[in-house]
Protein backbone atom coordinates (compact mmCIF):
# COMPACT_ATOMS: atom_id res chain seq x y z
CA UNK A 1 0.00 0.00 0.00
CA UNK A 2 1.31 3.46 -0.79
CA UNK A 3 1.17 5.88 1.01
CA UNK A 4 0.04 9.62 -0.41
CA UNK A 5 1.34 12.87 0.08
CA UNK A 6 -1.90 13.36 2.16
CA UNK A 7 -0.86 10.68 5.01
CA UNK A 8 0.95 11.19 8.09
CA UNK A 9 2.59 8.96 10.18
CA UNK A 10 0.07 8.96 13.42
CA UNK A 11 2.76 8.86 15.98
CA UNK A 12 4.25 12.24 14.83
CA UNK A 13 1.07 14.25 14.76
CA UNK A 14 0.65 13.11 18.57
CA UNK A 15 4.26 14.53 19.14
CA UNK A 16 2.50 17.85 18.23
CA UNK A 17 -1.35 17.26 19.74
CA UNK A 18 -1.39 20.86 21.27
CA UNK A 19 -1.44 22.05 17.45
CA UNK A 20 -5.34 23.28 17.73
CA UNK A 21 -7.16 21.49 20.39
CA UNK A 22 -7.61 24.52 22.35
CA UNK A 23 -10.73 26.42 21.86
CA UNK A 24 -10.41 29.11 19.48
CA UNK A 25 -13.02 31.59 17.63
CA UNK A 26 -14.88 29.47 15.10
CA UNK A 27 -18.33 27.32 16.66
CA UNK A 28 -17.76 23.71 17.80
CA UNK A 29 -19.31 22.12 14.79
CA UNK A 30 -16.14 23.46 12.77
CA UNK A 31 -13.62 21.42 14.57
CA UNK A 32 -13.24 17.94 13.95
CA UNK A 33 -10.77 15.32 14.21
CA UNK A 34 -8.89 13.46 11.36
CA UNK A 35 -10.14 10.42 10.22
CA UNK A 36 -7.61 7.48 10.70
CA UNK A 37 -6.96 4.74 8.48
CA UNK A 38 -5.51 1.85 9.82
CA UNK A 39 -2.85 -0.57 7.75
CA UNK A 40 -2.98 -3.87 6.34
CA UNK A 41 0.48 -5.47 7.05
CA UNK A 42 1.63 -7.82 4.00
CA UNK A 43 2.83 -10.74 6.66
CA UNK A 44 3.58 -13.34 4.09
CA UNK A 45 5.82 -10.51 2.65
CA UNK A 46 7.57 -10.43 5.30
CA UNK A 47 7.81 -14.32 6.17
CA UNK A 48 9.38 -14.45 2.97
CA UNK A 49 12.15 -11.49 3.76
CA UNK A 50 12.93 -12.74 7.04
CA UNK A 51 13.90 -16.20 5.78
CA UNK A 52 15.90 -14.93 2.82
CA UNK A 53 18.22 -13.20 5.45
CA UNK A 54 18.31 -16.19 7.70
CA UNK A 55 19.54 -18.02 4.57
CA UNK A 56 22.77 -16.01 4.47
CA UNK A 57 24.10 -17.82 7.41
CA UNK A 58 22.66 -21.98 6.81
CA UNK A 59 23.93 -22.81 10.13
CA UNK A 60 21.18 -21.10 12.00
CA UNK A 61 18.19 -22.04 10.11
CA UNK A 62 17.30 -24.81 12.22
CA UNK A 63 16.40 -22.33 14.90
CA UNK A 64 13.30 -20.76 12.72
CA UNK A 65 10.52 -22.66 11.82
CA UNK A 66 8.75 -21.20 8.82
CA UNK A 67 5.32 -23.50 8.63
CA UNK A 68 2.37 -22.52 10.43
CA UNK A 69 -0.47 -23.48 11.87
CA UNK A 70 -3.54 -22.53 9.39
CA UNK A 71 -6.32 -23.61 11.39
CA UNK A 72 -5.34 -20.76 14.34
CA UNK A 73 -6.24 -16.83 13.59
CA UNK A 74 -4.20 -14.95 11.88
CA UNK A 75 -3.20 -12.68 14.47
CA UNK A 76 -2.48 -15.95 16.62
CA UNK A 77 1.61 -16.42 17.21
CA UNK A 78 0.81 -19.77 16.51
CA UNK A 79 0.28 -19.09 12.97
CA UNK A 80 3.99 -17.39 12.37
CA UNK A 81 6.22 -19.33 14.90
CA UNK A 82 9.42 -17.95 13.00
CA UNK A 83 8.73 -14.61 13.93
CA UNK A 84 7.79 -15.55 17.55
CA UNK A 85 11.47 -17.49 17.41
CA UNK A 86 12.71 -14.30 16.17
CA UNK A 87 11.18 -12.02 18.87
CA UNK A 88 12.68 -14.00 21.65
CA UNK A 89 16.26 -13.45 19.93
CA UNK A 90 16.29 -9.87 19.74
CA UNK A 91 13.83 -9.01 22.47
CA UNK A 92 17.34 -9.33 24.56
CA UNK A 93 18.55 -6.32 22.67
CA UNK A 94 15.29 -4.34 21.65
CA UNK A 95 12.73 -5.42 24.90
CA UNK A 96 8.91 -5.46 24.34
CA UNK A 97 9.91 -5.61 20.44
CA UNK A 98 7.41 -8.39 19.72
CA UNK A 99 4.50 -5.76 21.44
CA UNK A 100 4.84 -4.19 17.76
CA UNK A 101 1.74 -4.73 15.69
CA UNK A 102 3.87 -4.28 12.66
CA UNK A 103 7.24 -5.27 11.11
CA UNK A 104 10.00 -4.12 13.21
CA UNK A 105 12.89 -2.68 10.72
CA UNK A 106 16.70 -1.96 12.52
CA UNK A 107 19.83 -1.87 11.23
CA UNK A 108 20.60 -5.14 12.66
CA UNK A 109 21.92 -8.42 11.73
CA UNK A 110 19.96 -11.27 13.13
CA UNK A 111 21.38 -14.03 10.94
CA UNK A 112 25.28 -12.88 11.88
CA UNK A 113 24.53 -11.87 15.32
CA UNK A 114 23.14 -15.79 16.06
CA UNK A 115 25.51 -17.19 14.15
CA UNK A 116 28.11 -15.29 16.19
CA UNK A 117 27.34 -16.48 19.22
CA UNK A 118 26.41 -20.31 18.34
CA UNK A 119 29.87 -20.04 17.39
CA UNK A 120 31.38 -19.16 20.37
CA UNK A 121 31.97 -15.37 19.75
CA UNK A 122 32.63 -13.64 23.23
CA UNK A 123 29.15 -11.61 24.03
CA UNK A 124 31.38 -8.56 24.85
CA UNK A 125 31.71 -7.65 21.69
CA UNK A 126 29.90 -4.41 20.96
CA UNK A 127 26.59 -5.10 19.21
CA UNK A 128 28.22 -2.37 17.03
CA UNK A 129 29.48 -4.77 14.80
CA UNK A 130 26.06 -6.15 13.70
CA UNK A 131 24.23 -2.81 13.12
CA UNK A 132 26.44 -1.67 10.51
CA UNK A 133 28.68 0.26 12.84
CA UNK A 134 25.70 1.89 14.45
CA UNK A 135 26.19 2.09 18.55
CA UNK A 136 23.52 0.49 20.90
CA UNK A 137 19.97 1.51 20.64
CA UNK A 138 19.20 4.67 22.15
CA UNK A 139 15.73 4.41 22.28
CA UNK A 140 13.52 1.41 21.78
CA UNK A 141 10.04 1.52 21.90
CA UNK A 142 7.43 -0.35 20.67
CA UNK A 143 3.50 -0.33 21.63
CA UNK A 144 0.09 -1.24 19.90
CA UNK A 145 0.67 1.62 17.24
CA UNK A 146 3.98 1.00 16.17
CA UNK A 147 7.54 1.26 17.14
CA UNK A 148 10.41 4.13 17.53
CA UNK A 149 14.06 3.30 17.71
CA UNK A 150 16.83 5.82 17.68
CA UNK A 151 20.98 5.13 16.66
CA UNK A 152 23.89 7.00 16.19
CA UNK A 153 27.18 7.21 14.44
CA UNK A 154 29.90 8.21 15.98
CA UNK A 155 32.44 10.51 13.73
CA UNK A 156 34.52 8.30 11.85
CA UNK A 157 32.68 5.24 12.34
CA UNK A 158 31.55 3.43 9.23
CA UNK A 159 34.00 1.58 6.91
CA UNK A 160 33.82 3.86 3.40
CA UNK A 161 31.65 6.84 5.00
CA UNK A 162 33.18 9.87 3.43
CA UNK A 163 34.96 12.44 6.33
CA UNK A 164 32.32 14.83 7.66
CA UNK A 165 33.13 18.03 9.77
CA UNK A 166 30.01 17.64 12.20
CA UNK A 167 32.11 16.58 15.03
CA UNK A 168 29.66 14.93 17.33
CA UNK A 169 27.36 11.65 16.82
CA UNK A 170 24.88 11.80 14.14
CA UNK A 171 21.61 10.50 15.37
CA UNK A 172 19.27 8.35 13.55
CA UNK A 173 15.24 8.19 14.41
CA UNK A 174 13.11 5.54 12.47
CA UNK A 175 9.60 5.04 12.98
CA UNK A 176 6.84 2.63 11.73
CA UNK A 177 3.06 3.12 12.46
CA UNK A 178 0.24 1.09 11.57
CA UNK A 179 -1.72 4.16 12.02
CA UNK A 180 -2.46 6.97 9.54
CA UNK A 181 -4.21 10.88 9.65
CA UNK A 182 -5.53 11.71 6.79
CA UNK A 183 -4.55 15.27 6.40
CA UNK A 184 -4.24 17.73 3.86
CA UNK A 185 -0.89 18.68 3.52
CA UNK A 186 0.16 21.44 1.14
CA UNK A 187 3.42 21.24 1.51
CA UNK A 188 3.59 17.15 1.62
CA UNK A 189 4.35 17.41 -2.36
CA UNK A 190 7.75 18.35 -1.93
CA UNK A 191 9.62 15.22 -1.11
CA UNK A 192 11.89 14.09 -3.76
CA UNK A 193 12.56 10.69 -5.01
CA UNK A 194 16.24 9.03 -3.95
CA UNK A 195 17.37 7.17 -7.05
CA UNK A 196 19.91 5.38 -5.36
CA UNK A 197 17.69 3.74 -2.80
CA UNK A 198 14.64 3.18 -5.07
CA UNK A 199 16.29 -0.73 -6.15
CA UNK A 200 15.40 -1.57 -2.14
CA UNK A 201 12.88 0.99 -1.59
CA UNK A 202 10.48 1.74 -4.54
CA UNK A 203 8.58 4.60 -3.43
CA UNK A 204 11.06 6.18 -0.99
CA UNK A 205 11.22 10.05 -0.94
CA UNK A 206 13.00 12.35 0.82
CA UNK A 207 12.55 15.91 2.33
CA UNK A 208 14.47 18.84 4.21
CA UNK A 209 11.72 20.15 6.56
CA UNK A 210 11.13 21.34 9.88
CA UNK A 211 14.88 20.59 10.55
CA UNK A 212 15.15 17.33 9.46
CA UNK A 213 15.76 15.24 6.69
CA UNK A 214 13.44 12.79 6.52
CA UNK A 215 13.21 9.40 3.94
CA UNK A 216 9.39 7.99 3.98
CA UNK A 217 8.79 4.72 2.58
CA UNK A 218 7.03 1.87 2.67
CA UNK A 219 7.44 -1.83 2.97
CA UNK A 220 4.88 -4.43 3.27
CA UNK A 221 2.22 -2.15 3.21
CA UNK A 222 3.50 -0.35 6.12
CA UNK A 223 4.40 3.18 5.88
CA UNK A 224 8.17 4.03 7.96
CA UNK A 225 10.25 7.30 8.38
CA UNK A 226 13.58 7.50 8.65
CA UNK A 227 14.87 11.07 9.88
CA UNK A 228 17.95 13.00 10.85
CA UNK A 229 17.72 16.23 12.13
CA UNK A 230 20.06 19.00 10.55
CA UNK A 231 19.92 22.30 9.12
CA UNK A 232 20.32 23.34 5.53
CA UNK A 233 23.34 24.92 5.22
CA UNK A 234 27.11 24.76 5.42
CA UNK A 235 28.46 22.09 7.47
CA UNK A 236 30.37 23.01 10.80
CA UNK A 237 31.63 21.49 13.80
CA UNK A 238 28.45 21.77 16.24
CA UNK A 239 25.71 22.16 13.39
CA UNK A 240 24.87 18.88 11.22
CA UNK A 241 24.29 20.09 7.29
CA UNK A 242 21.67 18.02 5.83
CA UNK A 243 24.47 17.06 2.76
CA UNK A 244 26.36 15.90 5.62
CA UNK A 245 23.20 13.08 6.57
CA UNK A 246 22.65 11.93 3.48
CA UNK A 247 25.70 9.45 3.76
CA UNK A 248 24.33 8.45 7.20
CA UNK A 249 20.78 8.25 6.53
CA UNK A 250 21.59 6.02 3.42
CA UNK A 251 23.64 3.11 5.49
CA UNK A 252 21.14 3.07 7.72
CA UNK A 253 18.48 2.18 5.30
CA UNK A 254 20.70 0.28 3.48
CA UNK A 255 21.23 -1.76 6.68
CA UNK A 256 17.76 -2.58 7.60
CA UNK A 257 16.49 -5.69 8.33
CA UNK A 258 13.56 -7.44 9.96
CA UNK A 259 14.30 -7.29 13.60
CA UNK A 260 10.73 -8.55 14.77
CA UNK A 261 6.97 -7.92 15.32
CA UNK A 262 4.10 -10.19 15.76
CA UNK A 263 0.49 -9.52 13.87
CA UNK A 264 -2.36 -8.32 15.86
CA UNK A 265 -6.52 -8.65 15.22
CA UNK A 266 -7.54 -6.02 12.15
CA UNK A 267 -7.62 -2.62 13.12
CA UNK A 268 -11.05 -0.32 11.85
CA UNK A 269 -10.72 2.82 10.27
CA UNK A 270 -11.78 5.51 12.40
CA UNK A 271 -14.01 8.35 10.61
CA UNK A 272 -13.49 12.57 11.42
CA UNK A 273 -16.34 13.71 13.83
CA UNK A 274 -17.04 16.58 15.53
CA UNK A 275 -14.72 17.40 18.00
CA UNK A 276 -15.93 17.76 22.10
CA UNK A 277 -15.63 21.48 23.19
CA UNK A 278 -16.01 23.14 26.31
CA UNK A 279 -20.46 24.34 26.04
CA UNK A 280 -19.07 27.91 27.82
CA UNK A 281 -15.85 30.21 26.91
CA UNK A 282 -14.27 31.82 30.00
CA UNK A 283 -14.34 35.52 29.77
CA UNK A 284 -11.19 35.78 31.43
CA UNK A 285 -9.68 33.76 28.46
CA UNK A 286 -8.90 35.76 24.92
CA UNK A 287 -7.88 34.16 21.94
CA UNK A 288 -7.15 34.82 18.21
CA UNK A 289 -8.79 32.86 15.46
CA UNK A 290 -7.14 29.65 13.93
CA UNK A 291 -4.94 30.75 11.36
CA UNK A 292 -5.38 34.91 12.78
CA UNK A 293 -1.76 35.53 13.76
CA UNK A 294 -0.60 38.94 14.54
CA UNK A 295 -0.05 40.80 11.23
CA UNK A 296 3.67 40.58 10.17
CA UNK A 297 4.85 38.06 12.56
CA UNK A 298 4.84 35.08 9.82
CA UNK A 299 7.84 33.77 8.31
CA UNK A 300 8.52 36.44 5.38
CA UNK A 301 5.17 38.70 6.91
CA UNK A 302 2.85 36.08 5.49
CA UNK A 303 -0.18 35.39 7.27
CA UNK A 304 -1.57 32.08 8.84
CA UNK A 305 -3.51 29.19 7.73
CA UNK A 306 -6.91 28.04 9.16
CA UNK A 307 -6.85 24.25 10.47
CA UNK A 308 -9.95 23.34 11.94
CA UNK A 309 -8.42 19.68 12.91
CA UNK A 310 -8.25 18.96 16.45
CA UNK A 311 -5.78 16.43 16.45
CA UNK A 312 -5.82 15.62 20.07
CA UNK A 313 -8.29 16.18 23.11
CA UNK A 314 -6.04 17.63 25.50
CA UNK A 315 -6.52 18.98 28.98
CA UNK A 316 -4.48 21.13 31.81
CA UNK A 317 -4.12 19.74 34.97
CA UNK A 318 -3.05 22.59 37.07
CA UNK A 319 -1.81 21.30 40.41
CA UNK A 320 -1.11 25.06 41.61
CA UNK A 321 -2.57 28.38 39.95
CA UNK A 322 -2.20 30.71 38.91
CA UNK A 323 -0.55 29.61 36.19
CA UNK A 324 -0.80 29.25 31.78
CA UNK A 325 0.16 27.08 29.03
CA UNK A 326 2.22 28.07 26.29
CA UNK A 327 4.03 26.35 23.15
CA UNK A 328 5.70 29.50 22.75
CA UNK A 329 6.12 33.09 24.15
CA UNK A 330 7.53 35.74 21.83
CA UNK A 331 7.86 39.33 22.10
CA UNK A 332 10.05 41.82 24.09
CA UNK A 333 9.97 40.63 27.44
CA UNK A 334 10.41 43.55 29.18
CA UNK A 335 7.09 43.20 30.83
CA UNK A 336 5.66 40.61 33.66
CA UNK A 337 2.87 39.89 31.28
CA UNK A 338 2.90 36.75 29.97
CA UNK A 339 2.87 37.45 26.42
CA UNK A 340 0.86 35.72 23.66
CA UNK A 341 0.42 32.09 23.70
CA UNK A 342 1.06 30.56 20.12
CA UNK A 343 0.09 26.90 18.63
CA UNK A 344 2.16 26.28 15.97
CA UNK A 345 4.32 23.44 14.93
CA UNK A 346 8.22 23.78 14.69
CA UNK A 347 9.30 24.25 11.79
CA UNK A 348 13.25 25.56 11.04
CA UNK A 349 12.34 25.87 7.42
CA UNK A 350 9.25 28.08 6.00
CA UNK A 351 6.49 28.24 7.80
CA UNK A 352 3.45 30.92 7.52
CA UNK A 353 1.51 29.94 10.30
CA UNK A 354 4.01 30.55 12.92
CA UNK A 355 5.42 33.99 14.00
CA UNK A 356 9.59 33.69 13.31
CA UNK A 357 10.23 31.05 10.83
CA UNK A 358 11.17 29.05 13.94
CA UNK A 359 8.04 28.44 15.78
CA UNK A 360 7.44 25.34 18.12
CA UNK A 361 5.99 21.63 17.34
CA UNK A 362 3.35 21.24 20.05
CA UNK A 363 5.22 21.66 22.55
CA UNK A 364 2.88 22.23 25.65
CA UNK A 365 4.70 23.66 28.91
CA UNK A 366 3.35 24.98 31.90
CA UNK A 367 4.61 28.14 34.02
CA UNK A 368 3.85 30.00 37.10
CA UNK A 369 4.22 33.86 37.41
CA UNK A 370 6.05 33.04 40.40
CA UNK A 371 8.03 29.73 41.21
CA UNK A 372 5.82 27.39 42.50
CA UNK A 373 6.71 25.11 45.94
CA UNK A 374 6.62 21.37 45.07
CA UNK A 375 4.04 19.56 46.68
CA UNK A 376 3.77 15.51 47.05
CA UNK A 377 0.97 14.03 45.07
CA UNK A 378 0.69 16.86 43.05
CA UNK A 379 -0.30 15.68 38.91
CA UNK A 380 1.92 15.83 36.54
CA UNK A 381 2.40 18.52 33.33
CA UNK A 382 2.80 17.03 30.29
CA UNK A 383 5.65 18.99 28.75
CA UNK A 384 5.13 17.52 25.73
CA UNK A 385 8.70 16.64 25.01
CA UNK A 386 8.76 13.38 24.03
CA UNK A 387 11.04 11.62 21.14
CA UNK A 388 8.17 10.50 19.09
CA UNK A 389 7.92 9.75 15.30
CA UNK A 390 9.08 12.52 12.73
CA UNK A 391 7.25 11.55 9.92
CA UNK A 392 6.22 13.15 6.79
CA UNK A 393 3.93 12.65 3.66
CA UNK A 394 5.40 10.29 0.48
Amino acid sequence: MKVKAVRFVAPWLAAFASLLASPFAASADEFRTPSISAVRVEWRAVLDQLRAEINTQPSIAANFTFASQRRVPSYDPRSRPALVQLNAITSQLFPGIGRSPIPVLLPFDTASYLEARQSGTPESLSVSRYQADFRPADLFHAGAAGYDAMFALEPGAGNGMPERTFARPVEVHITGSLLLYDLNDRLGGRAEPVKSLSAQYPDIRRIIREGYVRYAFTRFGVPYVVSIHCLDSTPRLRRLACREAYAVAARFLKALRVAGGQPSRLRRDIASVSAERPAAVSPEFTYRPSGDIVANSGYHKQGGRTDLTAYSQIRFPLAKAPAFVHSQSFGRRATNIPGRTVFARRAASKSASAPTALATRGRISARAPARPTAKAGSPAIPSGKRSLPCAMAS
